[in-house]
């Protein structure tokens, strides 16, 4: 029996027998394992049938990826004080899209949130324009550590 991931996970099946181990029943396990992972190898398409262009949202629950997070409210890269104005972008694997935090979001910073970092989309999140509005209520930060992911952003941070 395959093991069941929690709501917005969007992962063929065919990935999810390559990730069993020895204990198919442990859903936890196999989530903590599948957080460390690219998305780009296992996620499903799943963005454009979340996203409800006439209405102006993306329906949640979606686990996205961060590919990239840029400090909007800094004058220069160099600069360090850091702002509340983050442009995220994301991907489901197979779309790619930007969301716009405006507010100070637990686990989301420029300097501190790694790319390859995990968040769930909940609800009905407003999208204006191109972009995904961030915000505390719709999003949470929840992990993973993709090692070439990492590297990248570890050495743009240090340029």
């Amino acid at each position: 029996m395959t093991p069941s991931l929690s709501p917005g996970w969007h992962v063929s099946d065919h990935a999810l027998k390559e990730l069993l181990d020895d204990d198919p029943e442990d859903g936890m396990k196999l989530e903590t394992r599948i957080m460390n992972l690219d998305l780009k190898l296992f996620g499903l398409p799943s963005l454009q049938d979340k996203m409800d262009k006439a209405a102006g949202v993306v329906k949640g629950p979606i686990v996205l990826q961060i590919t990239r997070i840029r400090d909007c409210g800094r004058p220069s890269l160099g600069e360090s004080s850091p702002s509340n104005m983050l442009r995220v972008f994301l991907t489901d694997g197979h779309q790619a899209v930007s969301g716009l935090a405006l507010e100070k979001i637990n686990g989301l910073s420029e300097d501190k949130t790694p790319w390859g970092t995990k968040i769930l989309l909940k609800g009905e999140v407003k999208v204006d324009g191109h972009f995904i509005l961030l915000s505390p209520v719709n999003v949470s930060v929840i992990g993973g550590r993709v090692d070439r992911l990492i590297e990248r952003w570890s050495i743009e941070k240090e340029e």
